[in-house]
């Protein structure tokens, strides 16, 4: 359970990230 919630809170840092830079662009 810990490991999967982690897996989700990283892709949901990845797609922050990705939504930041595309609006910086």
């Amino acid at each position: 359970m810990p490991s999967k919630k982690k897996t989700v809170l990283r892709h949901l840092i990845a797609a922050w990230d990705t939504n930041f830079f595309f609006s910086n662009a």
